[in-house]
């Protein structure tokens, strides 16, 4: 008996749904605990307080602003996706974070159902139940999943149904371009970072789509790449548009600009000698302002500014950049250096957190690399198209140097896991389990 009719006698439907129902229901029991015995505050988590702050100005009537005061000037550093849910939230359940914590968790649930029908393309229903489990119990996705006012819960959904939507294309289904063209549309409305990872959505569609011979798979993958390109584009020229009119500057975000000086070049300054450290520091000092609580009418002028000092730096020290970029990236692949964790665990539970992530994606390159040998070429090219997603995601990080931008991959990580759990682990298990034949008849 081969493998695959081994293991359609092994119904793990149960155990995958227990997994998956437990995993939402405790993250979510943590998350309440969390927020009464430590003592925590939603709105206290990294950027959190500028997007809540947006929609509780245009709740009462202030205007896209970031400010909590008189005059409430507009803000060209955050881009509205998180408008969808947080003018909701803060509308009914302004000043109750339990209730908002338990809201939160049906945006995971969202983004696992999606996983499910990812991994419907390569499994049977109970194995893509599984994988829904699995990908919820993924550090990161658990992590930035915690609070629904910042961009981590939406941001992983809004991929997965993208990924979603290109296994419906794969299949021939027409809706299936229109979940990647509004998946890539919602992903590029909650980060400015969003475009490398779209980018690279459309870019390898297109690749692949040369290198694979077929007709259909080749069709299918250009329809995947328009489709992601035109949401990616009315968004990124919608909103650059808005800055032209609101700031006289056709930019996206002010953060880009801000970026390069105060983390690409700062990044750089281990690798330095004294004279390129000084030239740093004095770049730093003439364009202090962070740009996030800057509100004066230049702002994205003087995103400008920084962005060219930073570039300037950059292709001064270009090995420098690449050193500190590729480690910076590496971290954010293998390490779990988040601000709770570090905050009230400390630098042991860090490091147990990152070296259970390793574990969880060694096992899933195993089994990715496994099905690339078995499975038919739509499989194959599904596969590689969001593998290549996901590592320009974790490239594009640099001395960011956060988890968050492998959010990007964890659904491929999750089928990844559920491709060496279906393929080496049961397998052996029924392998085992089987009367062996006896040599003496």
């Amino acid at each position: 008996m081969d493998t695959a009719n081994k293991l359609q006698r092994y119904n793990i439907r149960p155990i995958a749904l227990v997994i998956l129902v437990l995993s939402l229901i405790g993250q979510a029991l943590v998350g309440v605990l969390f927020l009464k015995v430590m003592n925590f505050s939603l709105l206290k988590q990294g950027d959190t307080i500028e997007y809540v702050t947006i929609a509780d100005n245009l709740i009462a009537g202030h205007g896209y602003s970031a400010e909590r005061v008189s005059p409430w000037r507009v803000t060209a550093s955050r881009v509205p996706g998180m408008l969808l849910t947080n003018i909701p939230l803060r509308y009914f359940f302004a000043g109750n974070d339990a209730i908002v914590t338990v809201l939160g968790k049906l945006i995971l649930l969202a983004a696992a159902l999606f996983t499910l029908l990812l991994a419907k393309f390569y499994f049977e229903s109970e194995w893509a139940i599984l994988a829904a489990a699995v990908f919820t119990l993924i550090p990161s996705v658990a992590y930035y999943g915690v609070n629904p006012y910042s961009t981590g819960p939406l941001y992983v959904l809004s991929y997965t149904i993208i990924y979603a939507g290109m296994v419906s294309v794969m299949q021939g289904k027409r809706f299936g371009g229109w979940l990647v063209f509004a998946g890539s549309m919602y992903a590029m409305s909650l980060r400015p970072a969003a475009l490398f990872p779209l980018m690279a959505l459309v870019g390898g569609a297109i690749g692949l789509g040369l290198f694979f011979s077929g007709r259909e798979i080749r069709r299918y993958l250009w329809v995947i790449a328009l489709a992601s390109a035109l949401g990616t584009g009315i968004i990124y020229l919608g909103w650059s548009y808005r800055n032209q009119v609101t700031f006289n500057d056709f930019s996206y975000s002010s953060v880009g600009g801000f970026n390069l000086l105060h983390f690409n070049a700062v990044g750089m300054e281990p690798f330095l000698d004294d004279v390129g450290k000084r030239e740093v520091e004095a770049a730093v000092e003439q364009l202090p302002q962070y740009i996030h609580r800057y509100h004066e009418p230049d702002q994205m002028q003087l995103s400008e500014r920084q962005g060219s000092e930073g570039k300037r730096l950059l292709i001064k020290y270009p090995v420098q950049f690449l050193e500190s970029h590729l480690l910076g990236s590496l971290r954010s692949f293998v390490m779990f250096d988040v601000e709770l964790l570090n905050r009230f665990a400390g630098g042991i539970a860090t490091l147990a957190v990152a070296a259970f992530q390793s574990l969880l994606t060694l096992m899933a390159l195993i089994g990715m690399i496994r099905q690339l040998r078995i499975g038919d070429d739509k499989e194959r090219a599904l596969i590689l198209l969001i593998g290549f997603v996901g590592s320009i995601s974790i490239l594009s990080a640099g001395m960011l140097g956060e988890p968050r931008f492998r959010l990007p991959l964890e659904p491929l990580i999750a089928l990844g896991i559920v491709f060496f759990i279906k393929y080496y682990v049961v397998a052996r298990y029924r392998r085992n389990q089987e009367p062996q034949p006896n040599p003496s008849l």
